[in-house]
């Protein structure tokens, strides 16, 4: 039977589905994860078949807020300005991010692969355009700075990421000093390993 506060809209006496509403993000809830700067002689980082200083430009987002967020209408920005809105379009669920799962935004092109089963995007702009000498990436819900990085140095033909993934505290250091088979890992841990497995 239903309770008092539980719809029964057929009235078959069993009540409605509970319907999961999404948070939106709040300061710490995600991390920019992995930033590639200069893909130049890295590879083919979004699969597409064509190497691009441009296109395979990324940033790796996760989610580690315990619980589904809802990034709708966020932006990614670097020091030039706003690179990526995160509009809906034809799919509601887009920016809807589970726990522990990525997100990676490429400059453009046409991603193909697994990512982990991270969720993959190409900037709404066109191209990310960072700055390979060093450029700050900064990430923004409702007008509130969720994540913000800096990148002070050039590193060229390889990502920089976290020490130790999704761990907020945790230094960013060339890809190379971590995993020296892989220039970067875009939608996985720095092994590439899929988050949901290797994060706790």
């Amino acid at each position: 039977t239903t309770n008092a506060a539980q719809q029964d809209s057929n009235s078959d006496l069993v009540g409605d589905a509970c319907t999961v509403i999404s948070a939106t993000p709040m300061p710490g809830d995600i991390l920019i994860n992995e930033v590639l700067l200069d893909p130049y002689g890295a590879g083919d980082a979004n699969g597409d078949g064509v190497e691009s200083a441009g296109e395979d430009e990324f940033i790796e987002l996760i989610n580690v807020s315990g619980g589904e967020l809802d990034l709708k209408d966020c932006t990614v920005s670097d020091g030039y300005g706003v690179r990526h809105t995160m509009t809906l379009g034809a799919d509601p669920q887009a920016y809807l991010l589970e726990h522990n799962r990525g997100l990676v935004i490429f400059g453009g092109g046409n991603p193909v692969g697994t990512f982990g089963g991270s969720k993959v995007v190409t900037s709404s702009s066109g191209k990310l355009q960072l700055n390979n000498g060093g450029d700050s990436v900064i990430l923004t819900c409702a007008e509130l700075i969720i994540d913000m990085h800096i990148v002070t140095d050039e590193v060229a033909n390889q990502s920089v990421v976290r020490q130790s993934d999704a761990d907020s505290t945790a230094a960013f250091v060339p890809h190379g000093e971590i995993n020296s088979s892989m220039p970067f890992s875009p939608g996985t841990c720095v092994d590439g390993i899929p988050f949901s497995v290797c994060l706790p």
